[in-house]
């Protein structure tokens, strides 16, 4: 069977854009927590999440709380 090939998924230009703004808003998100929203927007899909209140600082990111 041939090795299928992974995605390469780049984030960084949203990463370092939304960073700057919740840093100056004085309400940072984690590094990683920025690349999961970026690649989310990237690939236009909504973010399960129960940590809502945690990403809804993200303007444009559709959640999606699996607890709820």
């Amino acid at each position: 069977m041939p090795e299928r090939a992974s995605p390469q998924l780049s984030a960084k230009p949203r990463d370092s854009s939304e960073s700057a703004h919740l840093r100056r808003a004085g309400t940072p998100l984690a590094d990683l927590d920025l690349q999961i929203a970026s690649i989310v927007l990237i690939h236009a899909l909504p973010l399960a999440t129960h940590n809502t209140s945690h990403f809804n600082r993200i303007p444009g990111l559709h959640l999606v709380d699996w607890l709820a």
